[in-house]
């Protein structure tokens, strides 16, 4: 590990968060914005992570965001609605 020493002794500690988004689906649904029935809505897990010295060591947060593609529109999903989003998709099926 480099830790690197300022000019009066301290160590400088370089951290932050970093974030990676991951299509998980894309879907039939109608936009209740912009009203459009087609297949053009992403659903999108977004994990955070603590970084040090630019290495990620754990999370931070986990969400599912479900993008409209024609209109923009993103909207948090709940975590049970996203995991049975996927499981529909794997078995072939189109949620309602």
């Amino acid at each position: 590990m480099a830790l690197f020493p300022s000019r009066k002794g301290r160590l400088v500690l370089i951290w932050g968060l970093s974030a990676t988004s991951v299509g998980l689906t894309t879907a039939v649904y109608v936009c209740d914005r912009c009203g459009t029935n087609a297949a053009h809505r992403r659903l999108t897990k977004r994990v955070r992570r603590f970084t040090l010295f630019f290495v990620p060591l754990f999370s931070v947060s986990t969400t599912y965001v479900d993008n409209c593609t024609a209109c923009g529109r993103d909207v948090e999903v709940a975590n049970a609605q996203a995991k049975a989003a996927v499981a529909q998709r794997l078995a072939g099926q189109q949620p309602p």
